[in-house]
């Protein structure tokens, strides 16, 4: 078997000598393989990984065809192409997507534990605060280490607030952090599907949920709720998300409404099963609150201990 590098293989290069084969086949045999080649490139040019993989897969085709063209007829021929073409394509279909083109889900670095993600997070707010920024991996070299896959080492469930991205808050760059925003940071199935991908799929033993002084989805919910009244249109949705917050600081100010929302949604992402629950229960994952000053700049972790 001869192996082909991925990495030097020219598609002109690919066409030519597979033309070059064809000088001396019959007609029909060509059609044939042509046929077979308009539905294996698409498929296989979607990620460059897969090139040899067509290279390979063409050439045994070809020799396939040759060493039966001497027994067969041409209407014969031209039968078996289109039996095997629609075999092919029915596996092609019947294969996750993954299967055919799957981007590689993360780069080679190792994984941070949560606690080394959470001294990270704060040393990078601490030069935010200070007004020392570093903005780290934002330079040409950190996208081509990220072209071939990430490894963020934690995930951030925010506020859509303009004024709370998480990358300018913690002072980190391109491929740092798996940010999830929504307005008042709540928790619904996206958002947690999302997180779960970050934490299987993708390494991230950090959960962050970050919420916000002043915040205008809670105080909205908070308003709405004590006034006995319905928010408009789909906004009404993040009320309803909020309502237990609102419920458990009735009397209290907004910020305290705030951190009960953190704290909830912090317990929503312990407690989720199956997946969540369980790397939390071992250690392998953390989930931690966190709010963000806006007079300050400064972010306050809150950290539930094991018990």
């Amino acid at each position: 078997m001869t192996f082909i590098d991925a990495n030097h293989l020219n598609v002109k290069e690919i066409r030519a000598g597979w033309k070059g084969r064809q000088d001396n086949a019959r007609p029909e045999l060509t059609e044939g393989r042509h046929r077979l080649a308009r539905l294996f490139y698409p498929a296989f040019f979607i990620n460059g990984t897969f090139r040899a993989c067509q290279l390979s897969l063409a050439f045994s085709l070809n020799n396939l065809t040759t060493a039966m063209h001497p027994s067969l007829a041409t209407k014969t021929m031209k039968s078996k192409f289109s039996i095997l073409t629609t075999a092919v394509a029915a596996i092609l279909l019947s294969l996750p997507l993954g299967t055919i083109a799957k981007e590689p889900e993360h780069a080679d670095a190792p994984k941070v534990s949560p606690a080394d993600a959470l001294a990270r997070l704060k040393a990078g707010n601490q030069r935010f605060v200070a007004g020392k920024l570093q903005h780290p991996h934002q330079d040409s070299k950190r996208r081509a280490e990220l072209a071939k896959g990430q490894r963020p080492f934690a995930i951030v469930l925010g506020c859509a607030d303009s004024r709370t991205s998480p990358e300018v808050l913690f002072d980190q760059g391109l491929g740092d952090l798996f940010v999830v925003r929504v307005a008042g940071n709540v928790l619904d199935d996206h958002a947690l599907a999302s997180i779960e991908y970050a934490v299987e799929h993708l390494g991230a033993q950090l959960i962050v949920v970050l919420g916000h002084q002043r915040c205008g989805a809670v105080q909205a919910a908070k308003e709405t709720i004590d006034s006995n009244a319905e928010a408009p249109a789909h906004i009404n949705s993040l009320v309803t998300a909020i309502q237990p917050a609102v419920e458990a600081t009735r009397g209290a100010d907004v910020e305290a409404t705030v951190k009960a929302n953190i704290d909830n949604v912090v317990e929503g992402l312990r407690s989720s099963e199956p997946v969540l629950k369980k790397e939390v229960e071992t250690g392998a994952i953390n989930v931690v609150g966190a709010y963000y000053n806006l007079d300050t700049a400064a972010v306050s972790f809150t950290e539930k201990k094991k018990e």
